[in-house]
């Protein structure tokens, strides 16, 4: 059997004191370390965008995502912080082509048709105290993005494209929250 010496004994608890004593605590993944203390003002995203309305749904986004985690939503003169963000570039990349190869009068062409591309959005976003104006963060250059496969059918395609675009503000969104709820 196995005999414990007072300083084993010892030398355990000033370990698990030194662990705690330093600000060391367990915590769940994605839960602050501290509540967020105040409320936050979400104005309208500003930027480009090829899609009419996009911003708004970047920024409600933006909202669902703090309301979701009870963080309160309020006006900008009530808030204690802001959030700014503008989206600076939407790309669009092909990815993956549909080659078809026609003779038309004896020449011979190459068709190439895109089947997938690649759409990534480009923000800036920063987190600022508004009693005091200090910026808390900056991330100049915030991004994400996700694969569309093209439709036939423009409708189809704009449906589409427009799911992609609200699947990339729901990541940035979650981005953004982690970003904002860390500080604290």
């Amino acid at each position: 059997m196995y005999k414990f010496s007072k300083n084993r004994i010892f030398s355990f608890f000033v370990i698990l004191l030194f662990i705690y004593g330093c600000g060391y605590s367990m915590r769940e993944a994605g839960v602050p370390r501290n509540d967020f203390y105040g409320s936050i003002a979400i104005p309208m995203v500003s930027g480009v965008s090829a899609l009419p309305g996009f911003e708004v749904e970047v920024t409600k986004a933006l909202r669902n995502q703090f309301i979701s985690n009870t963080i309160p939503v309020v006006s900008e003169q009530e808030s204690d912080f802001v959030l700014e963000c503008r989206v600076f570039n939407i790309t669009s990349e092909a990815t993956a082509y549909n080659v078809e190869e026609r003779v038309i009068n004896s020449y011979s062409s190459t068709w190439r048709t895109t089947r997938r591309e690649k759409i990534t959005l480009h923000m800036d976003a920063k987190l600022i105290e508004r009693s005091t104006g200090r910026v808390v963060w900056h991330i100049k250059d915030l991004y994400d993005d996700d694969s569309l496969n093209t439709q036939s059918d423009p409708l189809q395609h704009r449906d589409a494209e427009r799911s992609i675009y609200r699947t990339i503000a729901d990541n940035l969104a979650e981005r953004i929250y982690a970003l904002t709820v860390e500080r604290f």
